[in-house]
């Protein structure tokens, strides 16, 4: 018995010094102000500046800001926001507990995490026949995972379904919700046209890659003023 409360006492002191080697600011900025953004990440210290505040959320949490669902907020206040320890590697868990903890601190605003339905637009393999894979020879060759965009027209080599997404999230500005298996490599080119429609058929019909809308159950955040 002696024993487990020395250990729970330890434990205790270890989780204090832990907390007050963390130091967590959030300021306001001013809406007069338009200061430029900047952010600085490493193992002891996450600093983003003059970013409003969904989309400082959409980073912490890695999630579109169309899955950041606001409530009773007319506008997102533009912050910074820092965390920085001399002995604590700061981990996306800690950094999201205490975004959300300062935030409700200073803004009387609650982060909360809902999972919801949403319409979106699935990519899948269609035909794996058209599909041009990489294979064991491929890499048994040297080659490697090479991407080059050139007036509108992206040339992969051994590339995955993420590195796709990527790039027609830049080009048409849509959330892609990918159902291809990110551990398959392939080969592809592809232009910029002017719908996401003509390009989707496009796809389809020479790499064997099909878009077509289906309800996901995504995670989502719900952002709300108390």
């Amino acid at each position: 018995m002696k024993t487990y409360f020395s250990i729970l006492f330890l434990t205790l002191i270890m989780s204090q010094v832990r907390g007050q080697d963390l130091e967590v600011t959030l300021d306001i900025i001013e809406e007069n102000e338009e200061p430029d953004v900047s952010n600085a990440v490493g193992d002891f210290l996450f600093q983003y500046n003059n970013y409003k505040l969904h989309e400082l959320i959409s980073k912490v949490y890695n999630i579109p800001k169309e899955f950041i669902q606001f409530e009773n907020i007319k506008t997102s206040p533009t912050v910074s926001f820092q965390i920085k320890s001399e002995t604590v590697v700061l981990n996306e868990d800690i950094i999201r507990a205490n975004l959300e903890k300062i935030v409700l601190e200073k803004l009387m605003i609650e982060i909360s995490a809902i999972e919801k339905e949403m319409d979106l637009i699935t990519m899948e393999i269609d035909n794996s026949n058209v599909l041009d894979k990489c294979t064991p020879s491929d890499y048994a060759e040297g080659i490697l995972e090479q991407k080059q965009m050139s007036n509108g027209t992206f040339n992969g080599t051994c590339i995955s379904s993420n590195d796709l997404i990527e790039v027609i999230k830049n080009w048409y500005y849509i959330i892609v919700f990918n159902e291809v298996d990110p551990l398959i490599k392939f080969n592809i080119s592809m232009q910029q046209v002017n719908s996401f429609k003509e390009f989707s058929d496009e796809m389809e019909v020479f790499n064997g890659i099909k878009f077509s809308p289906k309800a996901q159950r995504v995670k989502a955040l719900i952002v709300s003023q108390l």
